[in-house]
């Protein structure tokens, strides 16, 4: 027997713009035990002969007429579904075999496909819009959107795999995810990402267990956090806030506008920040820490040794283990501190207080001078401003130098006038023994020049022949020269006679004679 329901396009609900026809009714027979939409195939709009279901199978076997599809080419598919809906052309309802779990063998019971070749595999599973799918216990809303086992995916495009969400244009969650916003993405190239979380247009949640929130914020690694408008955090367990905010170093934390850590455990906070090296720490607008374990607190404060702290704004530490405290403090030794406003090191393990019209005070001087015991000392100062200490003066010490001084004012000026012209011929008789100092000397060296100087006349080969020789010398700048002649008497025995002549300096002059021979 047919049943056929005049107005049930307005009991059923459904626009038929898409399928290009209008319901009229639905069929059921006991034979079939089918239930679709009897569509006005004919334009007349009433339920007649040349009406037809558009090849809709609801394939409800077992007669509870409680499948139900409409639509040309609508397909429960399933032999043991149960309440499956498909509407649509071509949506379908599968029994859920690309599913290897214990209840694929209930098909697509409780499962819904609305759409142009909208697709539900498995039960409990809804998809809505053109090309929309979903897998058992899914949800899938708008053209082409996915969702697998459990997952929920609202959006055109949107794709969300097991148990994740994806809600958005072009939304991509991975296993246990979720993207919410255009293009979101938290799943990482392999799809094995899990428990991530990306919320905002373009956001990327690629790491496990990692979080992005705001326009094109990264989250790249493992546990990774990035809040903020193109905020990345790339580094594992890294955490970054702030527009433009970089956290690529493990366990590494920036935050504020454009702050950067990128080392090992840094951290950056302020606009501009950043902490560069491993374990250092920047905290201020423009601070930098550049170094291991480097420090800067302050407004533009830099620490750009190993071990360097900047405390204060504008202030630096650029040598190693070096300190900085205050506005504009400078440090650039190794080992040194300056503390206070100015305040610059000089030299290597130094401490620097102040700078130049400083004023140095402790407080309540005589509560610390109270609290001193056993012996004391006196703090002196040198022209650099280089502190040291001396030891105070005896009372004995005291005493003696007063003594001295009664002493001294027993002198008279009388005694005082006798003494001045004793030193006076004193002073007389060394500038004499000075000039004749300066003379003996003069003289010295004209005597070596001469000596020097000293020519040999060589010895004749012939008799009667006459020999001579001329030198010259130099000495402790005066000059000398000498005249050597010699001559050969016409003997038998070989007899010559020598003689020469010195000269050096203003009036050094010497001679000499002799003879010589052979035998």
């Amino acid at each position: 027997m047919k049943t056929k329901l005049l107005h049930s396009a307005a009991l059923l609900g459904i626009a038929t713009a898409n399928l290009g026809v209008v319901v009229a009714a639905f069929t059921a027979g006991p034979a079939s035990a089918q239930n679709e939409c009897l569509l006005d195939t004919d334009g007349d709009n009433e339920p007649s002969a040349g009406d037809s279901t558009g090849g809709a199978e609801s394939r409800d076997p077992d007669g509870s007429l409680e499948n139900f599809a409409c639509g040309p080419l609508a397909d429960n598919g399933i032999i043991q579904a149960d309440h499956a809906t498909a509407i649509g052309y071509g949506a379908t309802t599968q029994n859920g075999q690309t599913e290897t779990s214990s209840s694929s063998s209930y098909g697509g019971s409780y499962s819904t496909a609305v759409g142009n070749r909208t697709r539900t595999d498995g039960p409990d599973a809804t998809a809505v819009g053109a090309s929309a799918y979903a897998m058992a216990g899914g949800v899938s809303m708008g053209r082409s959107a996915s969702a697998m086992r459990s997952a929920t995916a609202i959006g055109a495009y949107s794709e969300a795999d097991r148990y994740g969400t994806a809600v958005g244009r072009g939304a991509n969650s991975g296993l246990g995810s979720v993207a919410i916003g255009y293009a979101a993405q938290a799943e990482n190239p392999s799809g094995e990402t899990g428990n991530s979380v990306a919320i905002g247009y373009g956001t990327i949640a690629s790491g496990t267990n990692s979080t992005s929130l705001g326009g094109r914020a990264n989250a790249l690694g493992v546990a990774s956090v990035a809040v903020g408008y193109s905020a990345d955090a790339s580094g594992e367990n890294a955490a970054s806030m702030g527009y433009d905010a970089v956290a690529s170093g493990r366990w590494s934390t920036a935050l504020g506008y454009n702050a950067v850590a990128d080392a090992f455990q840094s951290f950056a906070a302020g606009t501009g920040s950043g902490a560069n090296g491993i374990g250092s720490t920047a905290i201020g607008a423009y601070s930098g820490a550049r170094a291991r374990f480097a420090s800067a607190y302050g407004y533009a404060s830099y620490a750009a040794a190993e071990n360097a702290t900047a405390f204060g704004t504008l202030s630096s530490a650029r040598g190693l283990n070096s300190s900085a405290f205050g506005y504009q403090a400078r440090t650039d030794h190794n080992g040194s501190t300056a503390i206070g406003t100015g305040a610059t090191t000089t030299a290597n393990n130094q401490i620097m207080l102040g700078s130049a019209g400083t004023q140095v005070v402790i407080a309540d001087i005589d509560a610390s001078t109270a609290a001193q015991t056993g012996p004391v000392d006196v703090v002196t100062i040198d022209s650099n401003g280089v502190l040291g200490r001396q030891q105070t003066a005896s009372a004995a010490a005291v005493a003696t130098v007063r003594r001295t001084m009664t002493d001294l004012a027993v002198v008279s000026d009388a005694q005082f006038a006798a003494l001045d012209n004793r030193v006076g011929a004193l002073e007389s008789g060394f500038l004499d023994l000075g000039f004749r100092l300066e003379e003996l000397d003069s003289d010295y060296k004209a005597g070596v020049a001469a000596a020097m100087a000293q020519a040999e006349a060589p010895f004749p080969p012939e008799p009667g022949q006459t020999g001579y020789a001329m030198r010259g010398s130099t000495f402790r700048g005066e000059f000398g020269f000498s005249l050597g002649i010699s001559h050969r008497l016409n003997t038998e025995a070989p007899i010559v006679f020598t003689a020469s002549v010195n000269h050096a300096g203003d009036d050094a002059t010497g001679g000499t004679v002799g003879i010589a021979g052979i035998f």
